[in-house]
């Protein structure tokens, strides 16, 4: 594999390991599969799905190879950014703007964050207070997002959750404290001249006073302030799209670098999974039940599969001319 042209990472390090160590070292510390595959890690997602990593690297597949890597190890399938395959549109939320200050935000949202950083104090959370308070910001998140998550709703996997941020020391947590209550934290990791903000919780009865807008922007500004940083990074354009999440992101200064998210899965199953057959039941179901995530998933997954296969496809037909 190789990194395709534009807005991306190299595809190894400054020590020559690919990229994304620190990133793909959490996640397995959390129970995910890593793997290496011709440089580039991967790690499992929901549904037997791999994805690569870091989020700014597009990685070019060699087909067969990811077939062998799928049958191997049993998987359903990858998906993976790129700027020149078909896929399912996507893209990067990021932000490279210096000086970062109030005047790189959206005029509405400078008062929130002023009234957001008179009323909390940001600085790195330990792991100690997120053991002790944030479980209940995952709840509280959650419930607003109409979603559950294990890993963050449970006792048990979001202890190994914060393990795993304590042992990885490319992975940093901030909070916004009003005293020693904590109202909002962010997970980041600070690896390969990019600096990623990965997951965001806050406390329902806070919101009020803005400590989400308050992290958000000083986080972002601690990162464009560091002349080694050379881009921060809010993450993928999420299967699942919120419009206040999105405008969210974008008023804080970030960009959406459009990219297309690209879907393989195993050969045996593309007909099944691709099929106008399958895609239509899939909506069936997501008629009869609007506010399932679970079948809003699938359903944006099997588009994908269908675009990505169906672009491949023409690409082949135009390059062999039938």
């Amino acid at each position: 594999m190789q990194a395709s042209k534009g807005r991306v990472s190299p595809l190894s390090a400054k020590d020559g390991r690919p990229v994304g160590q620190s990133l793909s070292r959490f996640m397995e510390l959390r129970g995910r599969h890593v793997a290496e595959i011709d440089g580039v890690l991967w790690y499992s997602t929901e549904g037997a799905f791999y994805m690569s990593v870091p989020f700014q690297l597009c990685p070019e597949v060699d087909p067969h190879r990811m077939q062998q890597f799928l049958r191997a190890h049993r998987a359903t399938g990858i998906r993976y950014p790129s700027l020149i395959e078909p896929g399912r549109p996507s893209g990067l939320y990021v932000c490279r703007t210096r000086p970062y200050d109030l005047s790189a935000v959206h005029r509405k949202y400078r008062t929130r964050i002023r009234h957001g950083l008179n009323h909390y104090v940001v600085r790195r959370a330990s792991v100690d207070e997120l053991l002790a308070q944030g479980l209940q910001l995952n709840l509280d998140t959650m419930s607003r997002q109409g979603r559950f998550d294990a890993e963050f709703g449970t006792e048990e996997g979001w202890r190994r959750l914060v393990r795993a941020l304590g042992e990885c020391p490319a992975m940093e947590a901030y909070g916004a404290f009003a005293g020693e209550r904590l109202a909002a934290y962010v997970v980041a990791c600070r690896e390969d001249d990019w600096f990623h903000l990965i997951h965001q919780m806050s406390r329902q009865d806070e919101l009020k006073d803005f400590p989400n807008h308050a992290l958000t922007f000083a986080v972002t500004k601690m990162a464009m302030d560091d002349e080694s940083i050379e881009a921060a990074c809010l993450g993928l354009l999420p299967l699942i799209q919120r419009e206040g999440l999105h405008t969210f992101k974008l008023r804080h200064g970030y960009e959406l670098w459009p990219q297309n998210s690209v879907f393989h899965v195993r050969s045996a199953w593309e007909p099944w999974l691709a099929s106008t057959a399958t895609m239509h039941a899939a909506r069936v179901l997501r008629r009869l039940s609007p506010a399932n995530q679970r079948l809003e998933r699938v359903e944006t997954v099997l588009d994908g599969i269908r675009l990505s296969l169906d672009g491949r496809t023409g690409l082949e037909h135009r390059r062999t001319g039938q």
